[in-house]
């Protein structure tokens, strides 16, 4: 790969023929302003609406359009039959790891580094990254960092169901790296999926039929992961989501109520109102 020094050439081939480039799949965002209000709100500005995910100039065309090839894989075999149909399993090839590498690998590039950077494992995640561009770009086996897992659904603590967990699994997006001196994972959150990579200190022996393969069947029913440090932290991180909208300002609260208010017609019989009815039985 080419040395990036004017900051124009793709982040994965090094050729210089940038274009605008989604860091998770546009289709991700279409479909949520579709099954909901029609309004999105950013994380890191809860009080500033927005139309659409993170879009950056990051990849060539060419890249660009292989990355599309396994979205597209993924999205007509395994996200829209899960949300759409219930389906409960889902058979895949080389497509579904692609593409979970390949969100892992943007979401690492644009963002991530930048929260490990004075950690010991800054120099692990330079690791990942040369490896997983190298496959992404070259086909080029992974002998290492391929320990993905994923879990997918929407309500999966059946003894301890909470609402906010259930909306953060059905509809939000999220990626980051937790770690301390003794742990640390690598997570990416898409409406209905996580998809977890453990680099240090995470138990194995706890994840139950979650592993990607190059090529199998996965079975939601049948998945489990009982690592509570992971457990743990995605509970709380979907507890953080909601409280984010005890920070919005009263204006955009106001704005937010009349736009749900107004869009109640449409977005009740589409997710979000699926998802609202289903949370009124708790």
């Amino acid at each position: 790969m080419q040395n990036n020094i004017n900051g124009n050439l793709c982040k994965l081939c090094g050729t210089p023929d940038q274009v605008k480039s989604h860091i998770l799949p546009k289709f991700i965002f279409r479909w949520l302003k579709k099954t909901g209000t029609g309004r999105l709100r950013n994380i890191e500005n809860i009080n500033l609406p927005t139309e659409d995910g993170i879009v950056k100039k990051f990849l060539c065309k060419h890249c660009e359009d292989k990355f599309n090839r396994a979205e597209t894989e993924f999205a007509n075999n395994a996200f829209y039959p899960v949300i759409n149909k219930n389906t409960a399993e889902f058979v895949y090839d080389k497509w579904f790891k692609y593409f979970i590498v390949s969100i892992f690998w943007r979401t690492l590039k644009d963002s991530i580094y930048e929260h490990v950077e004075n950690t010991k494992w800054h120099n692990v995640l330079l690791k990942i990254e040369k490896v997983w561009s190298d496959y992404l770009n070259n086909d080029i086996s992974m002998n290492n960092f391929d320990e993905i897992h994923c879990i997918a659904g929407v309500d999966l603590l059946e003894e301890k169901r909470h609402s906010n967990f259930v909306m953060y699994m059905s509809r939000r997006t999220d990626a980051g790296i937790p770690n301390n001196d003794d742990f640390c994972f690598f997570y990416v959150k898409i409406p209905r999926f996580i998809f977890i990579m453990p680099i240090y200190g995470i138990d194995l022996d706890l994840f139950e039929n979650s592993k990607i393969e190059n090529a199998g069947t996965f079975e939601l029913k049948n998945v489990n992961i009982n690592e509570t440090i992971i457990a743990n932290y995605l509970f709380d991180r979907a507890n953080e989501f909601e409280n984010l909208k005890s920070k919005m300002s009263d204006k955009q609260k106001q704005a937010s109520r009349s736009l749900t208010i107004k869009q109640e017609k449409n977005w009740k019989n589409k997710d979000l109102g699926v998802i609202d009815e289903y949370l009124k039985k708790f």
